[in-house]
């Protein structure tokens, strides 16, 4: 490899002293600190900075885990706020027109419903893929086609009327959640760090001679 323009032999008396070393190392370390940055990654909204050695990718994760942390009481708490509501509706008693030899298997039914409706909240709340959607957002699932249609007889389809916006209703604002928190996690801002002098250290020295002909 040529020497850079500039770069000439040096042609006077090199005395490698162990002070003349601490001088290049001095002066190597100044060097660093006036021309290299270390570039972090940060995210503005969680005032979360990426670790020295850890990769945009890796740091992304790490934010998607904290978003989750963050968020799932939020989310625990949205799934008991219609799971109160889906209680009610089991402790609600059948129309008193249902003929009593229909009223033991519609209870049964009744009682699958809802139980059918609060397992698929569980999972569209507290289940969500959020690192999934983080990494691709095409893959971000619209939480609120998800059907709770079910065949019911025609004396429980009020029910099965009012299960179904009951789940829209929360799948939306749990949609309207992860949404906002999704768009939290994407931040991802460089940040260039100057170097201190006390954080360089000189791990090895070595010498090369280059014998220069006559």
């Amino acid at each position: 490899m040529a020497p850079q323009p500039g770069v000439h032999p040096y042609e006077g008396i090199v005395a490698l002293t162990e002070a003349r070393l601490e001088e290049i190392e001095n002066d190597l370390i100044a060097h660093l600190v006036r021309s290299e940055r270390l570039v972090l990654y940060y995210n503005p909204n969680l005032r979360l900075y990426s670790r020295w050695n850890e990769s945009r990718e890796e740091f992304l994760e790490r934010v998607v885990e904290e978003v989750r942390e963050r968020l799932h009481p939020t989310l625990k708490e949205l799934l008991r706020e219609f799971q109160l509501q889906l209680e009610q509706l089991r402790q609600k008693p059948l129309p008193r027109d249902v003929p009593e030899e229909l009223r033991a298997g519609l209870d049964v039914l009744r009682r699958r419903m809802i139980s059918r409706v609060e397992a698929q909240l569980q999972r569209t709340v507290l289940d969500h893929p959020l690192g999934t959607a983080l990494r691709s957002v095409e893959a971000e699932e619209d939480l609120s086609e998800a059907s709770t249609a079910v065949e019911a007889p025609e004396e429980l389809q009020p029910l099965a009327q009012e299960l179904e916006r009951l789940y829209e209703a929360a799948a939306a604002r749990a949609q309207t959640l992860l949404r906002e928190a999704l768009e939290r996690a994407r931040e991802c801002e460089p940040y260039a760090v100057a170097l201190h002098p006390n954080g360089i250290r000189i791990v090895r020295r070595a010498l090369l001679w280059v014998p220069v002909p006559e």
